[in-house]
């Protein structure tokens, strides 16, 4: 009877909470260090949503760097600080790991002062960022992006790899010019006629926005803005790209029957795997120039105006982007194989296009999603 009113007793009283013992001092102030103190918290205000202490702290050299996208990536930081393009406080830094004081220390990278403005410091991988200030920034900000823009060459890469694989498997230099040797020829060259390679200036981190095709020519787009790269390039964002192809059958144009296909869409494989998209693209014919076409689309999967040609059966021979983003190519203005910088309206029309196309896909999409 004693052990079942005792059972009741236990299960009608509420449960116990037991408390966290903490060591007791003595009362002279003295604790003893062998016994587990309680954990103590700490304040965690400073830090941003990514970890890295924003203002007031310290952080290595190599992680700000990409932070403040004054380089697309902690790879680049180590780069620039291997060639010694990095001061801090005015002296070279050539250490990675040295921890800096982003509200005392003045950070130097290629003479731009670098800042933090806020955002997703990984600039140069997918657009994720949740607010409005990556696309209003314009080109008086204090860490200045370089914008190129190059009337692309034939024969001329879209890369910086110096080697390159043949039939067989055997991996042999590549000779062939790059769109980063113009635009280091021609752009940042100090003045003075010397030769030498080291009165070359650095040429700055450009990527390009859209690569093209080591045999495709016309406008090509640079930007050094990871997250302006991606959301003009990215499929997701659809922004119109308008080429010149010159078909291989000359005699007769292109068919109104396929310029109806394209404009309801073709099936293609993106590669990789990937299941098959549709594509669709506004074709014209060339007036005065039969066998030539002009098509505009707005996505940006590889070969895609190739893919597209082919499957309504008038493969292309030559491929000429005319233009991209709003920005018209003229040859007149800018003659093959010639780049420039762009002007400070052409960069907040960039700017601002990014800014509608996010915008109008939603912010806060999900990785990978596609627009309807």
């Amino acid at each position: 009877q004693k052990s079942n009113r005792a059972l009741q007793a236990m299960a009608t009283s509420p449960p116990q909470r037991h408390k966290r013992l903490r060591p007791s001092c003595p009362s002279n102030g003295a604790c003893d260090s062998s016994l587990p103190s309680a954990p103590v918290a700490t304040n965690t205000s400073s830090t941003n949503r990514r970890g890295t202490k924003a203002s007031g702290e310290t952080c290595s050299l190599a992680r700000w760097l990409p932070l403040c996208r004054a380089v697309p990536s902690r790879r680049h930081a180590f780069e620039a600080l291997r060639q010694g393009l990095v001061t801090v406080n005015g002296e070279v830094c050539m250490q990675p790991s040295r921890p800096i004081r982003p509200t005392q220390d003045v950070i130097v990278y290629a003479g731009n002062i670098v800042e933090y403005h806020g955002g997703d410091s990984r600039s140069n991988r997918n657009f994720r960022s949740d607010t409005d200030e990556d696309f209003t920034r314009d080109a008086s900000a204090t860490v200045r992006h370089v914008h190129v823009i190059m009337n692309k060459p034939p024969d001329t890469l879209c890369a910086r790899n110096h080697c390159r694989q043949v039939q067989g498997g055997s991996i042999i230099p590549d000779t062939r010019p790059t769109v980063y040797g113009i635009i280091s020829e021609q752009l940042f060259r100090n003045s003075g006629s010397s030769s030498n390679d080291s009165d070359r200036s650095p040429p700055p981190h450009c990527v390009p926005i859209g690569r093209l095709d080591v045999d495709t020519t016309g406008l090509l787009l640079l930007t050094s803005d990871g997250l302006l790269n991606n959301s003009l390039a990215n499929p997701l964002y659809k922004v119109d790209k308008v080429y010149r192809a010159i078909l291989r059958d000359t005699r007769k144009p292109l068919s109104d029957d396929a310029i109806q296909k394209l404009r309801a869409g073709v099936y293609m494989k993106p590669g990789g795997g990937k299941p098959a998209v549709c594509v669709k693209g506004e074709a014209t014919n060339v007036k005065g120039q039969v066998g030539a076409v002009d098509l505009r689309i707005n996505g940006g999967f590889n070969h895609q105006v190739k893919h597209m040609l082919r499957l309504v059966g008038r493969p292309l021979a030559k491929l000429h982007r005319l233009e991209f983003a709003g920005i018209r190519l003229n040859p007149e203005e800018l003659p093959e194989g010639q780049c420039r910088h762009m002007t400070a309206e052409e960069v907040s029309h960039l700017y601002a296009l990014a800014h509608e196309r996010k915008m109008a896909v939603g912010v806060g999409s999900s990785k990978g999603q596609r627009a309807s």
